[in-house]
This record gives C-alpha cells, sequence and structure tokens, in this order.
C-alpha cells in the first residue's frame, strides 16, 4: 500500500494512511462547503421557479378580474348593451 499512498499535500487524489481514496487531501474541509453551496443553489432554484409560475398565475387572475371589472362598469354606464355585456363577459371567463 506504500506504493499507492500519496501525502494529502501532494495532489487531489491518491490513497491515505488507511486506504481509503484521499480527495482533496488536506483541503477536505471543502467538500462539505462545496456541498452546502451546491444545495442551498439547487433549493434556491426551486423556490424561484415555484415563485415565478405562481406570480404568472396571480399576475393573469388580477388582468382577468379587472378588465371584467372595466366592463361591469361600462355596462352600469350604459356605455355598452346587455349583448355585448354578455359576449365581453364571455370572452373574458374563457
Amino acid at each position: 500500500m506504500n506504493g499507492n499512498w500519496i501525502r494529502f499535500r501532494d495532489g487531489i487524489g491518491g490513497f491515505d494512511r488507511f486506504g481509503h481514496v484521499a480527495w482533496f487531501g488536506d483541503y477536505w474541509w471543502i467538500m462539505p462547503i462545496l456541498m452546502f453551496i451546491f444545495w442551498a443553489a439547487v433549493i434556491t432554484l426551486i423556490v424561484y421557479l415555484v415563485r415565478k409560475s405562481h406570480r404568472k398565475n396571480q399576475v393573469q387572475y388580477f388582468a382577468e378580474d379587472k378588465a371584467l371589472s372595466i366592463v361591469k362598469e361600462r355596462y352600469a354606464k350604459g356605455e355598452i348593451t346587455k349583448e355585448e355585456f354578455d359576449r365581453l363577459s364571455n370572452d373574458l371567463k374563457r
């Protein structure tokens, strides 16, 4: 095993004195930090995508609600007839 043993500071890979693969050598503490950063990025991406999809649905809902309220207001003012109101409100509800 001495032939395969690489001291920690000599390289990125190899075997330690116990026969285990020695990645990062003396810099073993970097791996947990990199794993934390990786998983934080994955979770952040998932949260961002979920919020973005919900935000798009809310904007669409409020836009439809606003358009329907405008049609109702125009009908109340007498600017459009009952047939126009029914047609416009049916178009907006689809």
